[in-house]
């Protein structure tokens, strides 16, 4: 059970750590440019800043995944990229709502935690059968 939970342990933090830096790098951008499509472009920011450290994170530190070689690594990356596309809809969903429904940016972020909450218990289940599955 322990060897199963510390991954897991691990991928939490990071999940914590992620949805943090996501947020942080939205209210820089804010804080930046309130201009139009504020709301999309500093989402857009979020995840460019999120998505190489992530993935870094979570090969080395949750599934301890030694890549063959460069282009194994891109090809995996741009697996993990696709994927994350997929719960980034989750995300961005949620956040989007909180938005809509509350038109207030401190309820965004309460949205934004909650979709990027939802869409990391997707991303694992994704990354450790499709991404980081031994090769």
């Amino acid at each position: 059970m322990k060897q199963r939970a510390r991954p897991v342990a691990i991928y939490i933090a990071i999940a914590c750590m992620a949805a943090l830096l996501n947020i942080g790098a939205q209210v820089a951008s804010v804080a930046v440019y309130k201009g139009r499509f504020y709301v999309e472009i500093s989402m857009i920011v979020g995840l460019a800043t999120v998505l190489p450290v992530k993935y870094l994170l979570e090969k080395l530190f949750v599934f301890s995944f030694a890549s063959r070689n460069l282009f194994h690594d891109a090809r995996l990356f741009t697996l993990y990229t696709v994927l994350g596309g997929i719960t980034t809809l989750v995300f961005v969903a949620v956040e989007y709502v909180f938005h809509l429904l509350f038109a207030a940016d401190a309820m965004r972020y309460v949205g934004a935690a909650l979709g990027l909450a939802l869409g990391h218990l997707l991303k694992y289940q994704l990354d450790k059968r499709f991404v980081f599955a031994s090769r």
